[in-house]
């Protein structure tokens, strides 16, 4: 609840601590860090605090054994939109290509337009424009305007410009 709407903060945390004590009480106290990680990346997202949702969410990752997975996922898109693109991008291309291709009509996609920011960010035009047009190739026709869409429309016209 938090990560998509952050005022709900004071709603979520009787519901989060209770699920939080229940699952220590049905699991095995060997379980309990990653119980102790999906908390510190809760706190983290209560507080706003981009770098603490990155660590939590690659340590999830390390600790899950994940080389890839919705937390490494998510630890690239995080990377990325806080202007760490180099480092985004390395994440996120094991998606892109590989045993680990996203094949999700969002994900997909969506990694693209990152990796349009990111080389953007880092004055690679010409990168930028193909990882806008292709993003855009799968949401040229969207029955829902998303805001990375239109983001994506406005970026490609102003690089190309």
């Amino acid at each position: 609840m938090v990560s998509i709407h952050h005022e709900s903060e004071a709603e979520a945390r009787p519901i989060f601590k209770k699920a939080l004590d229940e699952f220590k009480s049905r699991v095995p106290s060997n379980l309990w860090p990653l119980a102790d990680l999906v908390e510190q990346l809760f706190e983290a997202y209560c507080q706003l605090d981009t770098a603490a949702m990155i660590e939590a969410r690659e340590e999830l990752a390390k600790q899950q054994q994940q080389e890839a997975g919705g937390n490494v996922r998510s630890a690239g898109y995080l990377r990325v939109l806080s202007g760490q693109y180099e480092s985004g991008i390395e994440i996120l291309q094991r998606f892109v290509s590989g045993r680990h291709e996203l094949t999700s009509g969002f994900h997909y996609p969506y990694v693209l337009y990152l990796f349009g920011i990111a080389n953007e960010g880092l004055g690679n035009t010409e990168e930028a424009i193909q990882n806008y047009e292709e993003m855009l190739k799968y949401w040229s026709n969207p029955e829902i305007e998303l805001k990375e869409i239109k983001d994506a429309r406005a970026r490609l016209a102003k690089l190309a410009s």
